[in-house]
């Protein structure tokens, strides 16, 4: 054996830090030209790395999350993504191939039932619980985590009812929230559905009217 093969690729597109990729003095206005384009493909420096199919749902525009910073993605090639900083601005989380699968939509609707029978008689809902292996500390905390939701909603999201509450953030723009039981299976690609159709509809960027979706539903940002 004269050689162990290549190595093959995981799928991971390298995020880098954009850059204008000026010209060495001395270069010639054709040369620095092409070195400015190619530098300014190519990025800066490292910032991490995301997975394919991250980028996949990702878009121009789009802020995210990596360590304790968020970036705004500028530019997506055939193997990378280049970003500037975004201080301060809420981002949604990366995510690779190999996480935990998400909730299964059959799973959501088992868990909207269960609220749902919970919400209509506690009593008996105590019962349940206490057969399910509950002492009656877990039981109080899950019974009054469902009346801060009602409360705070008017209804609780179940398999049969979802929920749209609005509410604006810490920097002032309105955030749209679907509470729904169906987990990321339906909410994921109804989020980028949601997300395509501020675009088109009012000329948000793709990152301005941000579509993350999680388990229990989806949460949109409207500046």
């Amino acid at each position: 054996v004269t050689s162990g093969g290549t190595i093959p690729d995981r799928g991971l597109f390298g995020v880098f830090l954009a850059s204008d990729g000026g010209a060495a003095a001395g270069d010639t206005a054709e040369s620095a030209g092409t070195a400015s384009a190619g530098s300014a493909r190519s990025g800066g420096r490292r910032v991490g790395e995301l997975d394919e199919e991250m980028v996949y749902e990702s878009r121009v525009g789009d802020v995210i999350l990596l360590g304790a910073t968020s970036w705004r993605i500028v530019d997506i090639t055939a193997d990378r993504v280049l970003v500037l900083p975004a201080y301060g601005q809420p981002g949604k989380l990366p995510f690779w191939r190999g996480d935990a699968a998400g909730r299964p939509a059959e799973l959501g609707d088992a868990v909207g039932r269960f609220r749902r029978e919970l919400d209509a008689d506690p009593e008996a809902g105590r019962t349940r619980l206490a057969a399910a292996g509950l002492d009656p500390w877990a039981q109080d905390n899950l019974l009054a985590y469902l009346a801060d939701q009602r409360e705070a909603t008017g209804v609780l999201p179940t398999e049969q009812t979802l929920v749209v509450e609005r509410f604006t953030d810490e920097l002032g723009d309105w955030r749209v929230v679907l509470h729904s039981p169906y987990g990321m299976a339906v909410h994921a690609p109804w989020a980028l559905a949601v997300g395509a159709r501020l675009a088109q509809r009012y000329g948000l960027e793709t990152g301005s009217g941000a579509a993350m979706a999680a388990d229990d539903g989806i949460v949109l940002r409207i500046p």
